[in-house]
C-alpha cells in the first residue's frame, strides 16, 4: 500500500489541478477530530492513488468520474465534478454530448437529473463571471 502521507499530498495537488482551488476540509461544530480521516483518506485515495496516474488525461478522468457518479445518483458529488470538469477543459456542449450518451445506458430520467445539476453549475458559473467582471 502506497505512504499515505505521500497519496495525500499528491491527492491535495491533483485536486488542485483538477478543480482549480485547494481542497478545504469542512468540519462542523460537533464533528469528532477523527472526520478528518474520512477526508485525507479520500484525497489520498481518489486523487492520490488515482486521479494523479498518468494513464488517463483529466478530461477523460472526469467523464468517467461523471458516469459513475450519474449512475449511483451522488447529485453533490456529481455537481462538484462537473465543476472539475469544466476545469479540466471539458465544454458545456461535451457535458450535453456525455448526458446523450449515458441516457443510453442509465435512461432518461438519470441524465435528465444530471442535466438539471449541470444547469446549476452552469448558473453559478455565470453568476461568478458577472461577478469578477464587476470588479
Amino acid at each position: 500500500m502506497p505512504n499515505l502521507n505521500a497519496s495525500y499530498e499528491l491527492g491535495l495537488q491533483t485536486y488542485k489541478a483538477q478543480r482549480g482551488k485547494d481542497y478545504v476540509l469542512k468540519r462542523l461544530p460537533y464533528d469528532p477530530a477523527s472526520i478528518d480521516d474520512i477526508a485525507k483518506l479520500s484525497i489520498s485515495r481518489c486523487y492520490g492513488d488515482v486521479w494523479s496516474r498518468p494513464g488517463l488525461d483529466m478530461r477523460t478522468r472526469a467523464l468517467i468520474t461523471m458516469s459513475f457518479l450519474i449512475a449511483i445518483g451522488a447529485d453533490e458529488q456529481l455537481k462538484n465534478h462537473i465543476q472539475g470538469a469544466h476545469q479540466a477543459g471539458v465544454t458545456k456542449d461535451e457535458i450535453v454530448e456525455w448526458l446523450l450518451h449515458v441516457s443510453s445506458y442509465l435512461g432518461t430520467p438519470k441524465s435528465v437529473m444530471a442535466l438539471k445539476i449541470a444547469r446549476e453549475v452552469w448558473k453559478e458559473m455565470a453568476a461568478s463571471t458577472n461577478a469578477a467582471s464587476e470588479v
